[in-house]
């Protein structure tokens, strides 16, 4: 997988921006705040359709303009194409590929993609929802299937909120209470088949990614510690909620459940139970790293996590994925994942910022092995080595 190029306009604060880029490694480098980690952005929105540092679309398009247009062309599998996704301030976004345009799902994966931005520690050290947010995202880029199962559990699940949200602001005695009461009876009903593919999907995941993580962990940490991977759900009462359950016990037990706790449900206006509860641990030497695990540590971890993506994603498509890297700092978790990215740069395309370039030219030297971009008020000048 490879970007070619790429083309931005009015997109945050760059007014117009095209770069064509390296196969190897791309360095936009330059202070905070000129737009670095907007080309990364710009990026992840051409793999996604959407963006993880915008509370809303809007907030993509520059302050004095009305729309905003991020584009690219990329090689995969020895075949071109060519995505656009374009934002306005007064309708929802459109998107284009290969000049026609076309719906964001369609182009969700086409990119792929694995990036590590200095927030992603929140996998590690954040809340349960920033773990399941990772999970589902990372298999949907490369399993469609998965992907629609997953929108299809959502879907279910925001329906029967919205049925338990109104049952709660009525009495028995009201009318449409016992109709109410079936319909949720009949989501009840849907949600144990859907809910089973995403637990055995994200468990899949989980062990192949554990076995990958594991080995760059291990290796990163001289073998002084070791990785492992626990999925925690919601439907297992047993003492260990990392045991794996089968198809038939994990749906008697969400049927179980659901019952059970319908009444707190229709209190608390929400769905108590099922894969959007469960969680994900990760220890360190037998220890949760979220709770025992230094700032390093965590960051180490961090960086197993991501060079075990690139790893999967390898596996189940046979190609690599881009590795998008925002704020490497030559004081970064020791210089090791820099030192992990020179030795990759063979085979993969990297697309990364920093503040300091030197770290790259003293590892690199003169050459053409690093394509350097000194970035600057929204803007991208390519440098040669020997010019900086």
């Amino acid at each position: 997988m490879q970007v070619l190029s790429v083309h931005l306009l009015n997109f945050r604060n760059i007014s117009y921006l095209e770069v064509a880029l390296s196969p190897g490694i791309n360095l936009f480098y330059g202070m905070n705040g000129q737009g670095k980690t907007n080309i990364l952005e710009a990026v992840e929105i051409l793999s996604t359709t959407r963006s993880e540092r915008a509370f809303k679309e809007a907030e993509l398009v520059n302050h004095d303009q009305e729309s905003a247009s991020v584009a690219g062309s990329f090689l995969k599998n020895d075949l071109d194409f060519e995505i656009a996704v374009n934002f306005h301030r007064s309708r929802k976004k459109t998107c284009v590929r290969n000049g026609k345009n076309t719906t964001a799902d369609s182009i969700f994966g086409s990119v792929n993609i694995v990036k590590f931005f200095p927030r992603d520690v929140e996998i590690v050290s954040g809340a349960p929802a920033v773990r399941r947010r990772y999970a589902d995202m990372e298999i949907s880029l490369s399993d469609r299937l998965y992907y629609n199962n997953y929108k299809n559990y959502v879907k279910l699940i925001d329906s029967r909120n919205a049925v338990l949200r109104e049952v709660s602001d009525m009495s028995p005695g009201d009318a449409r209470y016992g109709e109410l009461l079936s319909l949720i009876d009949s989501y009840d009903g849907l949600l144990p088949d859907v809910a089973y593919k995403i637990y055995r999907g994200r468990l899949g995941f989980l062990n192949e990614i554990s076995l990958y993580a594991n080995r760059s962990h291990q290796m990163i940490s001289s073998d002084r510690e070791k990785l492992d991977v626990r999925y925690i759900c919601s439907v297992n009462e047993s003492p260990d909620k990392s045991m794996v359950l089968n198809e038939n016990l994990f749906k008697e037990r969400l049927i179980f459940l659901l019952k059970k706790n319908l009444k707190n449900d229709i209190i608390r206006k929400l769905t108590s139970v099922g894969p959007h509860k469960d969680d994900i641990e990760f220890l360190i030497n037998e220890k949760p790293a979220k709770n025992f695990g230094s700032t390093g540590q965590i960051k180490t971890l961090t960086v197993s996590l991501k060079l075990a993506q690139i790893d999967y994603i390898f596996n189940k498509l046979g190609d690599y994925p881009v590795l998008l890297i925002d704020d490497l700092t030559s004081e970064f978790d020791a210089g090791r994942l820099f030192n992990i990215v020179k030795s990759m740069s063979r085979d993969i395309q990297v697309i990364v910022t920093s503040t300091d370039h030197g770290i790259f030219k003293a590892a690199f030297g003169a050459g053409d092995a690093v394509r350097y971009f000194e970035v600057s008020g929204g803007s991208a000048r390519v440098k040669t080595s020997d010019s900086i």
